[in-house]
């Protein structure tokens, strides 16, 4: 499986059970939010934006592809991390990144 073919999946389902959300709205948390769950934050151009502003499926695509690419970064670290420390439990890494 390539990494866009593990991206698609991710997004298929964080669509099914997060949503897609076209306009800015607040998390269960409280945090203003858009598109497949992403989190504005301070660096997002949508941060000073009132909830109810539209985004468009661009941008929600173009941020959802940016976090995915933070989340396989850092879980390909936590794998290296894993696989160079004697801690690693056996078989942990066996399926590699």
């Amino acid at each position: 499986m390539t990494k866009d073919e593990l991206i698609e999946i991710v997004k298929e389902d964080l669509v099914r059970h997060e949503g897609y959300v076209t306009e800015i709205y607040l998390c269960s948390e409280g945090y203003p939010t858009f598109g497949i769950g992403h989190m504005v934050t301070e660096d997002d151009m949508e941060h000073s934006w009132p909830v109810g502003t539209p985004v468009t499926d661009e941008r929600i695509l173009d941020v959802f592809h940016k976090d995915c690419d933070v989340a396989y970064k850092d879980a390909c670290a936590l794998v290296l991390n894993c696989r160079a420390s004697s801690r690693c439990p056996k078989g942990a890494c066996e399926y590699g990144v």
